[in-house]
């Protein structure tokens, strides 16, 4: 008795399920989430939209990218002007300063004269925020992460060799650099750029550096900076007024 008990209990309670569970597939809302799940061919068609959008957005994400650095280069150009400006109208009586004299670069005099930080080897004024080259210093084949204040082969800007000169510190400086007021279009005329030297001129312009999107970032004599893109390959760039020659000078 008690065994036929059980059974029909069991029985019970397994109708009870069935019930139950053909009430929640055959209800609405059961049926319309099955409906709504994604299918494996729905779900392809999405992935493939998102590569899609993914290949037209990281271009342009680059290209902000660059366009960013090159700014930063730009206001590293105008405040680095501002301090060679000063240093020439203090230190060096109104003459450009020189590229080099007596195996110091225009930097590394700057620094002696506390125009850049002492004891900094690399002052971030004189970086290229967009610099990706190998900073290679053959003497001692070692590599440089940043550029050395006392190695103008680290350098990422060169000055106009042609305005600021090689010399001597017994020779008459006078002599060797010039005086800036005698420019007659300053806004024309090259005071640095982005380079792989401490130095450029119209002989070494392999020396420019086309870090930013195949342009070059130079600043002028007036003070302003802004990208360039000067010359065609194998070609020597003659252009008197980007250089400062005698030619466009005050006489």
């Amino acid at each position: 008795m008690k065994k036929r008990f059980n059974e029909s209990k069991t029985a019970d309670r397994m109708q009870n399920m069935n019930r139950f569970s053909s009430f929640i597939y055959h209800h609405p809302s059961f049926r319309r989430k099955t409906a709504d799940r994604f299918t494996l061919i729905e779900l392809l068609v999405v992935i493939a939209i998102i590569a899609i959008l993914a290949g037209m957005l990281l271009p342009a994400l680059n290209n902000s990218k660059i366009s960013a650095k090159s700014i930063a280069c730009l206001n590293t150009e105008k405040n680095l002007y501002l301090l060679i400006e000063q240093y020439e109208e203090e230190s060096a009586g109104g003459y450009y300063i020189a590229a080099v004299r007596n195996s110091h670069n225009w930097a590394n005099m700057m620094r002696r004269s506390g125009y850049l930080p002492a004891g900094v080897s690399y002052p971030k004024v004189i970086w290229c925020p967009g610099q990706t080259r190998k900073r290679l210093y053959t003497s001692n084949n070692k590599v440089y992460p940043y550029p050395h204040v006392e190695i103008g082969a680290t350098f990422d800007y060169g000055v106009n060799n042609n305005l600021h000169p090689k010399y001597n510190a017994s020779a008459d400086a006078a002599k060797q650099t010039k005086r800036k007021f005698r420019l007659t279009q300053p806004s024309s005329v090259l005071k640095f750029a982005d380079t792989k030297q401490y130095w450029v001129n119209y002989t070494n312009y392999n020396y420019f550096s086309f870090t930013h999107a195949n342009k070059m970032n130079a600043a002028y004599q007036d003070g302003h900076a802004a990208p360039k893109m000067y010359f065609i390959k194998e070609s020597v760039p003659k252009d008197d007024v980007f250089w400062g020659s005698d030619a466009k000078w005050h006489k």
